[in-house]
Formats: structure tokens, C-alpha cells, sequence
């Protein structure tokens, strides 16, 4: 689960907050390791998804999934700043900044992106007014770069980006 703040089945509303230096939890074979600053399950639709208004996620770090014994091959590094699955989330004026994505020790794994991580929406994905800047990408199992996951953001589904700041981001 998150290291910082874990949402599951819920919208919350976090404003003003510092949400800094946590690591999300390790896994085992074909599980998604915790984001490092905001994890959010299933967050509903529309009003009812994550809002985040004039907040700081900063060097945060996504867990690691781990490989088992006797298990597949699959799994997926947490994101290091924010992650959305199953959900919606409106950002505004706020700063994504130095979290690195979680490492993925399977040889078909994948790493945790660096910054925000939009997986699988249920509605739309806004950021606007915000930077997002310096975050990395996590490492492959054997310390080598994966590209394809997102240093800055990684959007798999629908988002809308305006009014912000993208830079300085690495993709492993």
C-alpha cells in the first residue's frame, strides 16, 4: 500500500499538505508495489474522485515488487508520487517533485513511474495549475533502465493536462 496516503473506495479532498519522503510497501509475484506519496483503489466517479489542491509529494519513493520462489515472472514497481487506478483525479497548483518509481526484480516486470501514474480511469484525469518536476522512473532488475514507464507522468487511459510545468523528469 502507499507510503504516504492510501485511498481506497473513496474521494477524498487533500489540500494544503506536505505529503514527503515515504516509501510505499514491497510485493511479492504479479502485484502492484505501493505508491510512495498518494495510492489511490477505486475512487469513483466524477465529484467522487481524488482532489488535490495546493499540496507538496516530494521525494517519495514507490515499493519494490520482489521476486518469490516458485512465482511468475510479472509485477509492477510502485509509482513514486501519485497513483490512480480505477478512478479519477483533479489536481491543481501543485507540486510533484523528486520521487523516484519503485524497482521491479522480474524479468518481465515493470517499473513504478516516477511522478503520477494514471491506470485504468473511470473518468477524467485533471492537472492543471501544477508542476510536476525531477522525478525518475524506477530501475529494472538487473539496475539497467526500462523505458516506457514514465519519468514525469504515465497516463494509460484519458487526461487532460493544462496550465502546468513538465521538466526535468527521467524515464529510468
Amino acid at each position: 500500500q502507499a507510503g504516504g496516503i492510501y485511498i481506497h473506495m473513496s474521494g477524498p479532498t487533500i489540500k494544503n499538505c506536505h505529503i514527503i519522503n515515504n516509501k510505499g510497501g514491497d510485493v511479492g509475484d504479479q502485484a502492484l508495489g505501493g505508491a510512495g506519496g498518494i495510492g489511490a483503489m477505486g475512487t469513483g466517479l466524477g465529484p467522487d474522485g481524488v482532489i488535490i489542491i495546493k499540496c507538496v509529494v516530494a521525494n517519495n519513493v514507490g515499493g519494490t515488487t520482489v521476486a518469490l520462489p516458485g512465482m511468475g515472472m510479472n509485477g509492477q514497481g510502485g509509482t513514486g508520487g501519485v497513483h490512480i487506478c480505477e478512478g479519477n483525479m483533479f489536481m491543481r497548483a501543485t507540486l510533484v517533485m523528486n520521487n523516484q518509481g519503485g524497482e521491479s526484480w522480474y524479468s518481465n516486470g515493470v517499473v513504478g513511474a516516477g511522478g503520477i501514474e494514471f491506470a485504468m480511469p473511470r473518468g477524467p484525469n485533471i492537472i492543471r495549475d501544477s508542476e510536476i518536476c525531477f522525478n525518475t522512473a524506477g530501475l529494472a532488475c538487473d539496475g539497467t533502465p526500462q523505458a516506457g514507464t514514465g519519468g514525469g507522468i504515465n497516463v494509460l487511459g484519458n487526461a487532460f493536462i493544462g496550465s502546468s510545468v513538465v521538466t526535468g523528469n527521467f524515464d529510468g
